[in-house]
């Protein structure tokens, strides 16, 4: 494989690993713990990506929410980074280290929503989290056998959330080892609460980013497109506005 990915799914971005002679076993096949760790792990690169777009949501009975997001990411060899700011103003840093621990994960509000107001996101259904798909660097409880997910073929693991109080069953496809789907169960019920797949891909240099996410659950539907990507690797400079804490 000689492109890296940056995917989002949520959202999600992950670098895909690149293997100039390849390991002997195909990666699809690798042990569990092997296939697992190539997921977490992005390669030694440094690279970043910015995605500026469009969200929608609809949710039954209620007006649609149309809002601008941006997000910006950057992957280093000891974790990723990541900015989102939708509303013109409500920003959130998050921080994703690479280890099975309840504190790899770190989420923090840079602004907030006007006065009274509920936070955009909780309102339509994304976790800043997802951003970095901290998902992946819960508990992997199980694998599953081989299924399919918009027409790829993907390992399926289920991973337990630290508080225990939730799972997701996440199908990563077999090759390319990023997520194109990921659903949300609450603890004793076996049908998803919140689904959020990759529902397109754009090319962009050596990188391939999410041109559109959904997210969907019971009675609402968010999609996001995004109509202005770039990426590229640190060595060669970082854009001074990928972490902007405010974008209008």
């Amino acid at each position: 494989m000689k492109k890296s990915f940056l995917i989002l799914a949520l959202a999600a971005i992950l670098a895909l690993p690149s293997f100039a002679e390849g390991p002997k076993t195909p990666i699809r096949d690798l042990p569990t713990a092997d296939y697992l760790n190539l997921v977490r792990h992005p390669h030694g690169r440094e690279s970043w990506a910015k995605l500026d777009g469009t969200l929608t949501h609809r949710r039954k009975g209620a007006d649609d929410v149309e809002s601008k997001i941006f997000m910006g990411i950057l992957f280093t060899p000891e974790r990723t980074l990541a900015q989102i700011v939708v509303d013109g103003g409500e920003a959130y840093r998050v921080g994703q280290g690479y280890d099975v621990s309840p504190d790899s994960t770190d989420v923090k509000m840079l602004s907030k929503p006007k006065d009274g107001e509920k936070p955009l996101l909780s309102r339509i259904g994304l976790r800043a989290q997802d951003i970095a798909m901290s998902f992946l660097f819960w508990n992997a409880r199980l694998e599953l056998p081989r299924d399919s997910a918009k027409g790829q073929d993907c390992r399926v693991f289920i991973f337990d959330s630290p508080d225990k109080t939730e799972s997701v069953k996440a199908f990563i496809s077999a090759d390319a080892c990023f997520p194109i789907r990921a659903e949300w169960m609450k603890n004793g019920e076996e049908k998803p609460y919140r689904t959020m797949e990759i529902d397109s891909i754009k090319h962009e240099g050596d990188f391939y980013l999410p041109g559109s996410l959904l997210l969907y659950g019971p009675g609402w539907k968010t999609k996001i497109e995004f109509d202005e990507i770039s990426a590229g690797y640190s060595k060669d400079g970082l854009p001074a506005d990928l972490f902007p804490e405010k974008k209008q």
